[in-house]
């Protein structure tokens, strides 16, 4: 998908987190004030919006929003990806899921890629429909890149990353949320995790499309 983005739509008031336009004001979700939109200092893809963090541990964490075409079970059998965790559910959704989080582990040139946990988040069914259409359904993803991404120190280290995948299968759109955060020693990596997890389900469970018009 190439969207366009119609203006510069974050609401930057002092709240912990606030409901956040984005993509011009056709999709609202709940963005943490930590966190601030970088398309002001440098471009991003009209298919996303990225937040880095501006306050507070770990430094170079980035929340990212990106709406990407729905992965088919035929896509995802074309694409490499590693086991699901035998705690997972075994479904096309879940699959989606890690297919999605290896091609970001692609993309960050990854040597060592992990997948701690694939999980529904606890939302329910109504909701998620009222929020994203019919058909929707939402899955958390928790694991852990070797990567030199985000990182302003030059060796690779590791990298936490935690997303929600929001399927919308009535405008054929996968929503992806994803917040990576790098880790180093010393760092009280629970607390990070535990954050971080915290952000991705707060934008995934208030993420709202607002304006359809925005997949034509």
């Amino acid at each position: 998908l190439r969207l366009s983005r119609n203006s510069r739509d974050v609401d930057r008031g002092p709240l912990a987190s606030m409901s956040t336009l984005l993509f011009g004001g056709a999709i609202t979700a709940a963005i943490p004030a930590d966190f601030r939109d970088v398309s002001d200092i440098r471009p991003v893809e009209d298919n996303q919006t990225i937040f880095a963090r501006i306050n507070g541990q770990p430094e170079g964490e980035a929340l990212i929003v990106e709406l990407l075409d729905l992965l088919s079970p035929t896509d995802v059998a074309d694409m490499p990806t590693g086991p699901l965790p035998s705690s997972a559910p075994s479904s096309p959704d879940a699959l989606a899921c890690l297919a999605h989080y290896y091609e970001i582990a692609d993309i960050n040139d990854s040597t060592k890629t992990s997948v701690d946990a694939v999980m529904a988040i606890a939302v329910p069914p109504p909701d998620v429909q009222r929020r994203l259409g019919a058909g929707a359904s939402v899955l958390m993803l928790s694991g852990r890149q070797h990567c030199g991404k985000y990182r302003h120190a030059e060796e690779p280290g590791p990298l936490a990353v935690n997303l929600a995948l929001l399927r919308v299968p009535t405008v054929n759109t996968d929503i992806l949320v994803t917040v990576s955060s790098p880790l180093s020693p010393g760092m009280d990596e629970t607390a990070v995790l535990a954050a971080a997890q915290g952000v991705v389900a707060d934008v995934a469970t208030s993420l709202a499309i607002r304006d359809w018009g925005l997949f034509n």
